[in-house]
């Protein structure tokens, strides 16, 4: 059960109040293949009405709900046929009352109106095989349609009790506090002419675990944040999705809430063509095999007729030109020698921060202004590589090449 018993008759009661104010008030009129129901409203909260309606006394094999209002349509009657129609209350927690006091009516009309089409319905969420640690908390998922009239409401059923009722799209509800134990679960869609359709049903698995699933990760790798593209574009949506615990059951693609595709399989990728001009948020949703999900951070692009402006082309830095002038390579002197060392450096795209001397790698002194020249004295004997490095006001340096000078005793 997923209602604890106290909760479940306070709800009956409720709702057999309802009721009372509901009986003797029942109305109708009719038109060719249709009839029209009304009722007095009820002076306590409910959450809607449902009509029900057959072609036996007692026995009614279609049923409608129009949420809280008090009229209700129905169509696509057999002419000549005797019908039976009685009216339940439910409330918030989809306790249902007893049925009212039954009317009968009689479909005018000449010809049998075309038969109806029964509405489509898939339950989406959760996958068969999802596993679930108690006390868990399911999302139940419908798409339904309706080929010739439209969805009245969904009901989502665990076995043979009926879970909720919802009556807008989407039609999703989460189902908390579910404890352990095997679920067979499935959908029934219910169209405007009373026709009823049920999913496929999906088999998932409650357990006791202590190890709380941990949710999927899932980044949108294609497009990048901000892409523009020229109408009709050609734009591929690809999600890097992993699960630390498990395994990705599946991957939604989606602009905005509307979903655009689902992929099953790694590489996660889909490509539309032809997508006209406008501005799209793209999300890519990731869910792992025990149901949870996970949104990635959204992509905004754009398609527009203008062309976007291209790129500039970043300038590049050109580094410095740099010669040591003095001393000259091969130079001989006597100890202790006194040595000056000078150089040239100029930078065509900028200017000149400073020039260092160098003896082998073992920096001598810097000078930041021009002319670039240190002089050292009492140099003792010995032979020397000296050179110059340049750097530019972007940080880039060039080396001179080495002078090498021998002192000798």
């Amino acid at each position: 059960m997923l209602f604890k018993q106290n909760t479940h008759t306070r709800c009956a009661h409720a709702v057999r109040r309802v009721l009372l104010a509901l009986a003797g008030v029942f109305l109708l009129s009719q038109s060719a293949w249709s009839a029209v129901f009304t009722w007095s409203p009820s002076a306590d909260a409910v959450a809607g009405y449902r009509l029900y309606y057959g072609t036996s006394s007692g026995n009614y094999t279609q049923s409608v709900s129009v949420g809280n209002v008090t009229q209700a349509t129905v169509s696509n009657l057999t002419a000549g046929t005797t019908y039976y129609a009685a009216v339940t209350a439910y409330n918030s927690s989809s306790l249902e009352s007893v049925k009212s006091n039954e009317v009968s009516f009689i479909a005018s009309g000449g010809t049998t109106p075309p038969a109806n089409v029964p509405p489509t319905v898939t339950l989406t969420s959760p996958t068969s095989g999802a596993s679930f640690a108690a006390p868990a908390t399911i999302t139940l998922t419908a798409s339904a349609s309706d080929s010739d009239g439209t969805v009245s409401y969904v009901e989502f059923y665990s076995g043979t009790t009926r879970v909720v009722t919802v009556t807008t799209p989407p039609y999703t509800f989460n189902m908390s506090n579910v404890a352990a134990g095997t679920y067979s679960l499935t959908a029934k869609a219910y169209d405007n002419a009373g026709a009823v359709t049920t999913s496929a049903a999906v088999s998932v698995t409650v357990t006791t675990s202590t190890t709380a699933n941990k949710a999927p990760t899932v980044s949108l790798t294609s497009p990048t944040n901000g892409a523009t593209f020229v109408p009709p574009a050609t734009i591929t949506l690809t999600a890097s999705a992993s699960d630390s615990d498990g395994t990705i059951s599946k991957v939604e693609f989606y602009n905005g809430s509307s979903l655009l595709a689902t992929t099953t399989s790694s590489p996660y990728s889909v490509t539309f063509t032809g997508v006209p001009a406008g501005t799209y948020s793209i999300t890519a949703r990731a869910y792992d095999n025990a149901g949870a999900v996970t949104a990635s951070a959204p992509s905004t692009v754009t398609v527009s007729t203008t062309a976007p402006s291209p790129t500039p082309t970043p300038t590049v830095n050109k580094a410095p030109t740099v010669s040591l002038t003095s001393p000259l390579n091969g130079a001989q002197l006597k100890a202790p020698a006194t040595i000056t060392l000078t150089a040239s450096a100029s930078d065509s795209d900028g200017t000149i921060s400073k020039v260092e001397f160098y003896n082998g790698s073992s920096l001598l002194a810097t000078d930041t202004a021009s002319p670039y020249t240190v002089t050292f004295t009492g140099v003792p004997a010995g032979t020397y590589t000296v050179s110059a490095r340049a750097y530019d006001n972007s940080g880039a340096a060039t080396t001179s090449a080495a002078a090498t000078v021998k002192v000798s005793p």
